[in-house]
């Protein structure tokens, strides 16, 4: 199982198609505000809460273009780039609010997933003792396909035209370590929900980009998307599928006229799986050596 385009797609209702987000550092003068907020937040970064204060101020004046980049960014920051601090989000963000009116032409779910699988990269160290990243799309993605797996509740109020995500809510109390290893060490094909969004595709429809093979990124932090490592996630027959180291390197002007032309790129030739768990002879052994 891996979170996938599809999941983001549904349970966030992100776009998947769209330009890929280009990333840079930005100058500020040293005297100025930005700057000065830059010093106080000890980085290339501002606080939210001074974003909600520009926000309030930019409203009151009529600023609307530097009221509507602050909200943004605001909301980026405690949504899809949501970092460990909890309190701040590096001002590189603020070149994609550029032009506001221009904002739809990004494909956000492919920013909010490589995001979230850099920072799920970092959470399997050891070392690690917080985890970033759109924490609301991973906690969604657990509730649905694993339905014993830690404590839900459903949203008697769900209206099934808004994302997926808004059906769950966590109780204040969670699942302890302990409980988490149990579910875990008890998990079988059975309790496990593979192929379960074919009531929502009226809502949100499945895009073939969602069968992309390849990598996908934001600014130059780099993540391989591979569907083809799962394809019983969405009821198709799993086959032995190709080494990783089989993807080409990544680069920015490679990656992004791969992303332009991913039709070329998408897992063809599949066919339904008749049970979940179906798979090549030999799979299973596959996996587990590798």
């Amino acid at each position: 199982m891996s979170i996938s385009l599809d999941d983001v797609s549904t349970l966030l209702h992100l776009p998947v198609l769209g330009q890929l987000c280009d990333l840079e550092e930005l100058k500020f003068e040293d005297d100025g505000t930005v700057g000065a907020e830059m010093d106080n937040a000890r980085g290339p970064k501002v606080r939210l809460s001074w974003l909600r204060d520009i926000y309030v101020q930019r409203s009151q004046s009529q600023h609307w273009d530097y009221a509507t980049r602050a909200y943004l960014l605001h909301l980026v920051g405690c949504t899809i780039f949501a970092n460990k601090s909890v309190t701040s989000i590096r001002v590189s963000y603020l070149l994609l609010f550029r032009d506001v009116h221009a904002c739809n032409r990004y494909a956000w779910g492919v920013a909010a997933l490589a995001h979230l699988y850099d920072q799920l990269r970092d959470a399997s160290l050891a070392s690690t003792k917080k985890m970033a990243g759109y924490l609301t799309l991973f906690q969604s993605w657990i509730y649905e396909h694993f339905p014993n797996m830690g404590r839900r509740q459903l949203v008697s109020s769900y209206d099934d035209t808004t994302p997926r995500a808004a059906r769950w809510q966590s109780p204040r109390q969670s699942s302890t370590l302990v409980e988490i290893w149990s579910q875990l060490d008890g998990l079988t094909y059975s309790g496990v929900l593979w192929h379960l969004y074919e009531g929502h595709r009226g809502i949100r429809p499945f895009f073939d980009i969602c069968m992309y093979s390849g990598w996908i990124r934001i600014g130059d932090t780099f993540s391989r998307h591979l569907p083809e490592h799962v394809m019983r996630h969405f009821g198709l027959y799993q086959e032995i599928p190709r080494p990783p180291t089989t993807v080409a390197d990544a680069d920015v002007v490679v990656v992004d006229y791969v992303w332009l032309h991913f039709m070329n790129h998408v897992i063809m030739n599949v066919r339904q799986a008749s049970y979940p768990s179906e798979c090549v002879d030999g799979y299973i052994q596959w996996f587990r050596r590798i």
